[in-house]
Order: structure tokens, then sequence, then C-alpha cells
């Protein structure tokens, strides 16, 4: 319901990754754009649940590989079961 009375893009987005983030219980959900001929992520609206810091500001793509940024090209939703493990993703 609250979601129908928003009109502002960012707080739209936000709303929706905390609801999100929220519904898989999951430790931080975020909206991205790609920029610099996919160079560069740039986190636009977020949410976390305190475990982490929140996604903000511009992170080069180069830190997730090649793997996860042909998947985010294709529109594929891609999670991070353990950061830990992250190079396990990049396939590099």
């Amino acid at each position: 319901q609250r979601l129908r009375t928003l009109v502002d893009a960012t707080e739209i987005m936000e709303f929706v990754a905390r609801e999100l983030g929220e519904r898989l219980a999951v430790d931080r959900a975020a909206f991205y754009r790609l920029l610099d001929a996919g160079r560069t992520f740039r986190f636009q609206a977020g949410w976390s649940n305190g475990r982490l810091p929140a996604m903000d500001g511009d992170t080069p793509t180069s830190i997730v590989g090649t793997r996860a940024l042909a998947a985010f090209a294709a529109g594929e939703t891609v999670t991070i079961h353990d950061t830990r493990a992250q190079a396990a993703i990049a396939g590099e």
C-alpha cells in the first residue's frame, strides 16, 4: 500500500530494496547503474539490516569479475552468499 503513495524514483527503490531485503532475510539489497561502458557501478538506492554498511557511491566493476558482469549484462540477478568467497564468482 505504501508503495502506491511514493512518486520519487529513489524513494521507490529504497522502499523496494528494504522490502525485498527483509523478505529474503539478506543483510543488504541495492539498486545500481552501470556507467563508463560497464566499468563502474553507481549505487543509487539500497537498504541494510545494519550488519553490513549500505552500498553507496561508485565502485569499479572489476571487483566482481567477468562471470558476474556477464550475468548483470544479461539481466540476471546475482547473489553473493559469502563475500569472503567472492573470488568464486569472479571467474578469473
